[in-house]
């Protein structure tokens, strides 16, 4: 029996790519591989492809491995940028939360149908992903 070489998620990409920027601009740390917890209650360890520190934000590249999942996204790069910010302001292709906003960046759709946990308007970010950025 061959077993399947298991992968992450575009959203473990995403999450990581935010730990990874936030570990930079709060800890000054960084960072070759993040271990994240995933929905499923398991452990993974991402490696970190490159980390752009700038002045007032970090930008996070996450080489997307789907495993032995024949996934469209493999090896593509997840690009992350992380800014601290005092107050949110509202821009288009935005989901507001209590303590953090994000920004659907380029690549990333908007719903524009009922049918997804996600309201009319706001980014294609699944809710299971934006957990896994808080």
């Amino acid at each position: 029996m061959k077993y399947l070489r298991e992968g992450y998620t575009t959203g473990s990409c995403v999450a990581s790519g935010v730990k990874v920027a936030l570990e930079q601009l709060i800890n000054k740390k960084n960072c070759d591989t993040i271990e994240i917890n995933s929905l499923n209650g398991k452990n993974i360890i991402i490696p970190v492809e490159r980390v752009k520190i700038k002045k007032d934000y970090v930008i996070v590249v996450i080489k997307k491995d789907a495993g032995d999942d024949p996934d469209v996204t493999n090896g593509i790069s997840i690009c992350v940028k992380v800014r601290l910010v005092d107050e949110f302001f509202s821009k288009k292709n935005t989901i507001i939360k209590d303590k953090y906003m994000i920004v659907g960046g380029y690549g990333v759709g908007q719903v524009t149908k009922k049918g997804l946990q996600v309201d009319i308007g706001q980014p294609a970010i699944n809710l299971g992903p934006q957990k896994m950025i808080e």
